[in-house]
């Protein structure tokens, strides 16, 4: 199962390379997204490309521009389908 570190290293990367967000105005995930200056297209990105690769669904990028980067990251991981455990039916 993907981690919440996981998840926040793939947001801080594209926050920087695709979002061309300084690195250090990233303060390690405490920042919110609506503080960062991130446009609504790139924003729109992420996450188009967060729920494409691990199938989920965010019903609100507004809810999201309100969180932290960490606080993105537990919610992603949140909404992941529960992995099935090996030896049950």
């Amino acid at each position: 199962m993907i981690s919440v570190p996981e998840v926040k290293s793939l947001i801080l990367d594209y926050l920087v390379n695709t979002a061309h967000v300084r690195g250090e105005d990233l303060s390690n995930g405490a920042s919110k997204l609506e503080n960062l200056n991130v446009d609504s297209l790139s924003l729109t990105e992420m996450v188009w490309t967060m729920e494409q690769q691990y199938g989920i669904n965010v019903p609100s990028l507004r809810a999201l521009q309100s969180m932290t980067i960490d606080e993105v990251a537990a919610y992603i991981v949140q909404q992941l389908p529960a992995q099935a455990v090996p030896g049950t039916s």
